[in-house]
């Protein structure tokens, strides 16, 4: 298999939400000799310099300052975003949870339905040092959107 076309593949395996995708772009930025900026702080970026910089770990902006005068302009954009389900609580129902989620996106809903579903994302959490993002990623099936039967849905 192509290199790249590989390279796409593991990127796609890592990327399970937008956040991961981040993580992971980040990580092949500091690999390939990027600096990660804050965006409070003072930048003084040099000339040959490789830089990045992130944004509610759902953004990422990366450049490249040139060695001499640039000749143009040359700029390059991405949006990372998928359609998805937002979960937002949970509730216990007897032997289950039933969690409240919200679609996000444009999306069709009918493949979702009645099919096993993993859950990745990003959570909050309340630490001792106060209250922090995590990565997760529950790589097994975990839940399911159960679909209406058919003779109960008069638009299928």
């Amino acid at each position: 298999m192509d290199q790249r076309i590989s390279g796409l593949c593991e990127f796609l395996d890592e990327a399970k939400s937008q956040y991961h995708a981040i993580d992971a772009l980040c990580r092949r930025l500091r690999e390939a000799g990027y600096r990660r900026l804050r965006e409070e702080a003072l930048w003084e970026p040099v000339a040959g310099g490789k830089y990045y910089m992130t944004r509610g770990g759902s953004s990422l902006i990366a450049f490249r300052v040139p060695q001499e005068a640039p000749q143009g302009y040359v700029m390059s954009a991405s949006h990372c975003d998928r359609p998805t389900f937002l979960i937002r609580d949970g509730e216990l129902t007897g032997r289950y949870t039933r969690l409240s989620t919200e679609r996000y996106g444009g999306m069709l809903i009918h493949p979702w339905l009645d099919r096993p579903l993993s859950l990745a994302g990003r959570v909050v959490v309340e630490t001792e040092n106060g209250v922090q993002t995590r990565l997760v990623d529950v790589d097994r099936d975990l839940l399911l959107i159960p679909n209406v039967a058919i003779h109960m849905n008069r638009q299928a």
